[in-house]
Formats: structure tokens, C-alpha cells, sequence
């Protein structure tokens, strides 16, 4: 899975820390896109590399995290980018993940009985309609 390099310098800033609306404004205009356009390149990269096995649940947990972080920080109307829906579709499919429901028992694995299907599902619907 190939990415360009704006993509993968939001995917390593979005393991260390939140991106300013400003870094995803210019690493969007390195990749001759728009902040929207973007974020879903970068949510459909999480969730087809979690699919396969080559990102963890707790590396894409933490970037969309990150990214929902970064979307809803400024206070600024001049920084603010809406949320995509695939982006948004993404980032709650990896919040489902991080705890049990009430009536799961302790064997139960949120990431597997939650995440991994809303995942699975949201890239087959992509596939259909790219």
C-alpha cells in the first residue's frame, strides 16, 4: 500500500501528536487536495492497513484520535475544516474499540466484535462505489 508523502508525514505526525488545522491546510496543499480530500486518503489508509494486519488497532486508534482531535480544536473560523463523512464513518468505527458494552463478557474483544466488522463493512461499500 503505497502513500504519498503528505500522507505519510500527517500519519507520522498523527501517532505523535495533533496536527494544527494550519499542518493539515499545508500538507494538503503538498498533495494538491483539499483538508477534506485528504483526511479520507488518510482514513481509508487506516482502515484498509488495519484490515490487512499492517497498521494495529491501538496505531489507528491513536491517529484518528488524533485527527477527530485536531478537527475540533480550533476556536477559529478560519481554521475550521468539517469532518468528512468516511473520516468521521472511521473514526468511530476505532472508538467502538476501545471498551466493552455493558452485557460483554470479559472474553469479549471490543476491537474484533466491534471495530473490525464496522471496518470491513465501510470498505466494502467503498469498493462498490469507487
Amino acid at each position: 500500500m503505497t502513500t504519498t508523502a503528505p500522507l505519510q508525514r500527517l500519519i507520522d505526525l498523527a501517532l505523535v501528536a495533533e496536527a494544527s488545522p494550519a499542518q493539515l491546510a499545508a500538507l494538503a496543499a503538498q498533495a494538491s487536495c483539499d483538508c477534506r480530500e485528504l483526511l479520507d486518503q488518510l482514513s481509508l489508509h487506516v482502515a484498509r492497513a488495519f484490515a490487512d494486519g499492517s497498521l494495529s488497532y491501538e496505531d489507528g486508534d491513536c491517529i484518528m484520535n488524533s485527527i477527530f482531535g485536531t478537527l475540533c480544536a480550533s476556536d477559529s473560523p478560519n481554521e475550521q475544516i468539517d469532518l468528512p463523512d468516511l473520516t468521521f464513518e472511521v473514526y468511530l468505527a476505532f472508538d467502538d474499540g476501545e471498551c466493552r458494552r455493558s452485557g460483554d463478557g470479559p472474553d469479549v474483544d471490543p476491537i474484533e466484535k466491534y471495530t473490525r466488522p464496522q471496518v470491513l463493512q465501510l470498505l466494502q461499500r467503498f469498493e462498490k462505489t469507487a
